[in-house]
């Protein structure tokens, strides 16, 4: 009591029971008010996504359910507000049946709700040859082509949550799928050589989804905004959902971190309130210092100026280049001078 909860909230419920006959019994039970923030449907038989998905999503402090089959839990999306499939990579993979297909479309057409799919033969090959669902109109896709086994480098679009993001792939790479956006749908992510699409996301109004035909599991984390974690955050935030809290593990796990690059926090990389950072010049020039959100949106730059050499500090009261304050999540801080950029990760609680 004394305090509202939201969906996905997670509470204890300490209780007594007491009587004349018996010693008192006392215990707890964990519950979650409202609906879990995702439910995560692992179908490749290699599970190389699903597991990386749910403990970055865990520790980033989303509530929700990991699971390796569709059955029985598919009859109860209406008590998650996101869902995640991965159906995997030729040779490792398992075709989504009209059945299930039609279950994940309805649930997004009538009650509101935010898809992910991922699969290297979900969008041009199952539906033709395998009896696979069509998810195509759903997710505002045009599938183009089979494709082949040449994933390389995956970089996000411009304008979009991926902006800024490039990636390595080191995963399944086998037939991926070609796809392009049709309707309103919209590109985020591209093969770099040879050129082709293979995210896309859509906004139907109603409901939103994304669509890849590469595995999360597959990318290989870089600097900045290019790692898995701001890449879930991100989706998250694209299906509109926040974070309610952050568990013990991943606290202690983040406390354990200091924030590198050569600007630290003082203290931890976990923020509440204003976030104070300290860097070193080797010789004088023009320093820019800015903060991005997960998707690679700059919301605020802290410093532009000429600076000599030595130590600077600089401070983020957690608010945009409007003064207002931002929501919880990851942040990236980026320094750049002499040609060089420095980034730290943060994460921003309320």
């Amino acid at each position: 009591s004394g305090g509202s909860m939201t969906n996905g909230t997670p509470v204890v419920i300490n209780y007594t029971i007491s009587g004349d006959n018996f010693s008192d019994i006392s215990g707890s039970v964990s519950a979650v008010v409202g609906q879990k923030a995702y439910i995560i449907f692992d179908i490749d038989p290699n599970n190389s996504s699903g597991p990386v998905m749910d403990s970055i999503l865990n520790e980033l402090g989303y509530a929700g359910d990991y699971y390796t089959s569709f059955s029985p839990m598919i009859d109860s999306l209406s008590n998650y507000a996101s869902a995640f499939v991965f159906a995997g990579v030729y040779s490792s993979n398992t075709v989504i049946d009209q059945t299930n297909g039609g279950k994940l479309a309805s649930w997004c057409t009538n009650n509101g709700g935010m898809l992910y799919l991922e699969g290297g033969d979900m969008w041009y090959y199952d539906p033709q040859y395998n009896s696979g669902y069509d998810f195509s109109s759903l997710c505002g896709i045009n599938a183009t082509d089979d494709g082949s086994s040449d994933l390389a480098t995956i970089g996000g679009v411009d304008s979009t949550f991926t902006e800024g993001m490039s990636f390595g792939y080191s995963g399944e790479n086998s037939w991926i799928d070609h796809i392009d956006a049709a309707g309103s749908g919209f590109v985020i992510f591209s093969n770099s050589s040879p050129i082709y699409n293979c995210g896309v996301a859509n906004d139907a109004g109603s409901y939103r989804t994304v669509g890849m035909s590469f595995e999360f599991g597959g990318l290989t984390d870089g600097s900045g905004v290019s790692t898995k974690s701001a890449l879930a955050d991100s989706i998250m935030h694209f299906f509109g959902l926040e974070a309610q809290g952050i568990n013990e593990h991943s606290l202690l796990k983040s406390r354990a971190r200091q924030v590198s690059f050569g600007i630290r926090a003082r203290g931890s990389n976990i923020v509440k309130g204003a976030a104070e950072f300290s860097y070193g010049l080797t010789k004088s020039g023009k320093v820019e210092v800015s903060v991005y959100d997960a998707s690679g949106r700059m919301v605020k730059r802290l410093v532009r100026r000429e600076e000599k050499s030595g130590y600077h500090t600089v401070s983020w009261d957690g608010r945009d280049g409007n003064g207002k304050n931002v929501r919880r999540g990851i942040y990236f801080v980026r320094l750049s001078s002499s040609g060089k950029s420095k980034t730290a990760k943060l994460l921003l609680m309320r």
